[in-house]
């Protein structure tokens, strides 16, 4: 991740002044940070525009709000400034980890957690519902589960929420036994 400290402080920063505005407002700045971040990833030209680093910072606010603008969705006061502000600090490069950061806050504001789950195969509905009711259990908060498959873990899950990881693959127990052949213990 590039320059954490400032992240944290980006995001902190815009989440509290939407929260001083209404609890409901989050959600809505979040999903237009994650739009004009997909724009600024997905926009080749645009792209080019933020990356370039003798352009003034007129000219790239100019940009992308045209590219906003022909998106033809409507972007709040407060996310638009917030954008401004990053392209004249020179920091529209970290928006993803801001982006990030920004839905950390808004999901500890609601007590809830993503938990990404590797698993050898796909979880079905069943499984993903008791997984997420035996991990909100754990952690004190509702758990929300995205789901990736991995074959090469055999059997079992890997689960990373926060800063926590708990390894149940078929794969890491079969490593761990090795190792424990290998030193006599």
């Amino acid at each position: 991740m590039k320059d954490t400290a400032a992240t944290r402080r980006y995001a902190a920063a815009l989440f509290y002044a939407v929260a001083a505005q209404s609890k409901v407002a989050t959600d809505g700045v979040l999903s237009e940070l994650k739009q004009i971040s997909n724009l600024a990833r997905t926009d080749q030209e645009l792209a080019r525009v933020m990356a370039h680093a003798l352009l003034p910072a007129d000219q790239k606010k100019s940009v992308l709000a045209s590219a906003m603008e022909f998106s033809g969705k409507k972007f709040s006061s407060l996310t638009v400034n917030f954008i401004n502000l990053l392209i004249s600090k020179k920091r529209m490069d970290i928006l993803p980890f801001i982006l990030a950061d920004f839905e950390n806050l808004v999901d500890e504001s609601k007590n809830s957690i993503k938990a990404q789950v590797r698993s050898a195969v796909a979880l079905d509905d069943k499984s993903k519902k008791e997984m997420e009711s035996k991990l909100s259990k754990i952690f004190d908060k509702r758990v929300m589960i995205e789901n990736t498959v991995h074959p090469e873990l055999l059997a079992g899950v890997v689960v990373k929420a926060g800063d926590t990881v708990i390894d149940n693959s078929l794969a890491t127990q079969i490593k761990n036994m090795k190792l424990r052949f290998e030193h006599g213990y």
